[in-house]
């Protein structure tokens, strides 16, 4: 009866270090914040890029009118595990300057709705009013600029 206690108690301990691992590592990977955006990254199911600047970040990932400043940008898109019906989903977030305002040619939406992830802890509520800028969907809130297709 002993062995099985003794087992058990090893494999908690493991899985117990598994975790804190993570956890520690969970701080190591650029524009990954919390355990769950780091295993999707880890198994696939997103594709995490950090720029230094908008101007470094590819045509489809940012629209041209959110490229002011010289703020450093995190941009996501489906991973290759996310499988074939991921299309062309993309989000992206940066620090926009003192001043900025989304184009006139923006639409206010009541509910914003959320990018193909979900966009982590930091995201804004997927029930805060927004705006829809052509394809894309996009908050301002305070000095930070949300943007998703």
């Amino acid at each position: 009866m002993r062995r099985p206690l003794v087992h058990l108690a090893a494999a908690l301990a493991a899985g117990t270090v598994g975790i804190g691992a993570l956890a520690l590592v969970s701080g190591s990977v650029p524009g990954v914040a919390g355990l769950g955006p780091l295993l999707a990254e880890a198994q696939g199911h997103t594709d995490r890029a950090v720029h230094s600047r908008p101007a470094q970040v590819p045509a489809a990932d940012l629209p041209d009118w959110a490229r002011a400043g010289e703020a450093e940008v995190t941009v996501v898109r489906p991973g290759e595990a996310a499988g074939e019906g991921a299309g062309e989903a993309v989000r992206a977030d940066l620090a926009v300057p003192a001043g900025f305002t989304l184009p006139a040619t923006c639409a206010p939406v009541e509910r914003v709705g959320m990018p193909f992830d979900g966009g982590g802890d930091e995201w804004p509520d997927s029930r805060r009013p927004g705006h829809r800028c052509g394809g894309w969907s996009a908050v301002v809130a305070g000095d930070h600029l949300y943007v998703w297709r």
